[in-house]
């Protein structure tokens, strides 16, 4: 679906398709948190690309990786709205998943290896705990 904009009808036929393992809406512009919120109730989304899609919010990521669970991969390239307390409270969300949770951060405004080292000391902590 990349390229062309998600309208409104575009948006109810994705509602419909609940079991969707992987969706590809990569450059979006009108991929917003609400948008998201509702695929957080697809129970079998394991790949979500929302690359370029800038007018999704760090708030709005958080609430979609705590609704979504089967979630195991994020593709967040080129996302330009990671800061501190995204992390701090991904880490947070991180500690009631049992899936491991991979981001990918190419070209964001946020270093690889922070996200990475991040994770990382947070399973070390959750093991010891």
């Amino acid at each position: 679906m990349s390229g062309d904009d998600l309208n409104e009808y575009k948006k109810s036929v994705i509602y419909k398709l609940k079991n969707l393992e992987e969706l590809i809406l990569r450059t979006q512009e009108s991929l917003d948190d609400e948008f998201l919120q509702n695929l957080g109730t697809f129970l079998k989304l394991k790949n979500l690309d929302c690359s370029r899609c800038c007018s999704i919010t760090s708030h709005g990521l958080i609430q979609f990786i705590r609704n979504s669970k089967a979630t195991v991969k994020i593709d967040l390239s080129f996302y330009d709205q990671f800061n501190n307390k995204f992390i701090l409270d991904l880490l947070e969300e991180l500690k009631e998943r049992n899936e491991n949770l991979t981001l990918i951060v190419e070209d964001t405004s946020i270093s690889t290896s922070i996200i990475t080292v991040s994770i990382i000391f947070h399973k070390i902590l959750k093991y010891i705990s």
